[in-house]
């Protein structure tokens, strides 16, 4: 574990994040809900073989009627948060899987 390493991305974490949606916790609202109901983002209950969180990313399922890139982005940020919170993902990370098969921008 290499702590200067740690910080760094900790840092650029939340400066990206306060750039992206301001200083306020990152909370579902209703204007998200319709978003998140898409299934795009799910966290499975088992882990890989090195014991990382999976967060696996159903692309195709977006649907550009009910939602915009930036719901979209603001989903997954809460999702990547609320997976991080969790201190055995700290230590042992998440693995993304992401799925573009059909994905469009229809």
């Amino acid at each position: 574990f290499d702590i200067e390493k740690a910080q760094k991305r900790h840092e650029e974490y939340w400066k990206m994040r306060s750039e992206l949606f301001g200083d306020e916790p990152l909370v579902v609202m209703p204007g998200i809900e319709p978003a998140l109901a898409l299934g795009v983002m799910q966290v499975p209950s088992v882990r890989d073989k090195s014991g990382r969180q999976i967060i696996q990313l159903r692309l195709r399922l977006i649907d550009w009627k009910v939602t915009n890139p930036s719901l979209m982005l603001k989903c997954l940020w809460i999702c990547y948060n609320s997976v991080l919170t969790d201190e055995e993902n700290q230590r042992r990370g998440v693995l993304i899987i992401a799925d573009m098969i059909g994905l469009t921008r229809d």
